[in-house]
């Protein structure tokens, strides 16, 4: 089994031979632990497909192809591609993902599948009043969250 260039017990790219402390300490601060543990879920899948590291380009192609096969939506596909880019690239190899043949499956993916985001529907003002009825105003976070929301309607501004 090929290591990953991930350390599990640090959740950080494997240090290389050479770098000062204060290198090591920006090299385990360079990558989030969230992002580190999505690495390594994605290439858990893609071992369990019964992929190999390092790969080759029409490996990954191929990988890509059965997964959208599976109903993998191509966000997930792109991260997927991505993380073994980044496992390729931490190894100081050439990325494979980046060659004509992952790219146009990706391409082709992206063509033959619906790439929409689902959005939710607005709210409306009838809505808006039921919301507002159900808020206890006579505290203050009840009115602060009453003032909240009637900005954010007419303001129409998103959650975020």
């Amino acid at each position: 089994m090929t290591a990953t260039p991930f350390d599990t017990r640090h959740g950080m790219p494997k240090i290389r031979e050479g770098l000062t402390p204060e290198a090591r300490r920006l090299l385990a601060q360079s990558v989030s632990p969230n992002t580190v543990r999505a690495m390594q879920a994605d290439l858990r899948v893609y071992r369990q497909a019964g992929g190999r590291l390092p790969a080759t380009d029409i490996e990954i192609a191929n990988y890509l192809s059965d997964q959208n096969a599976l109903g993998k939506k191509p966000a997930t596909l792109e991260r997927y591609a991505n993380s073994l880019h980044m496992w390729h690239r931490y190894m100081n190899l050439p990325s494979p993902v980046h060659t004509m043949a992952v790219r146009s499956v990706m391409r082709g993916i992206k063509r033959t599948r619906d790439m929409r985001q689902a959005s939710a529907p607005a709210l409306r003002l009838d809505e808006l009043y039921v919301l507002l009825s159900k808020l206890d105003r006579e505290t203050l976070h009840g009115l602060r969250d009453a003032a909240m929301f009637t900005l954010a309607f007419y303001g129409a501004f998103r959650r975020s």
